[in-house]
């Protein structure tokens, strides 16, 4: 080692999904012959970080 830190370079990455929480539905499916319908709702809220560092 030479005495410098580890990582030369080092980020960091914050995602936010559905920041606001909202309840609703993502898709809906009609079936028409059927008369039958899915929906399928919207995520939670969801928070993904990630951090890099280059050597």
């Amino acid at each position: 080692m030479s005495g410098q830190g580890l990582a030369k370079r080092l980020s960091v990455s914050v995602n936010v999904t559905n920041i606001t929480d909202k309840k609703a539905a993502s898709t809906l499916s009609v079936g028409a012959a059927s008369g039958t319908y899915n929906y399928f709702p919207v995520a939670p809220r969801q928070v993904f970080a990630t951090i890099a560092a280059g050597f």
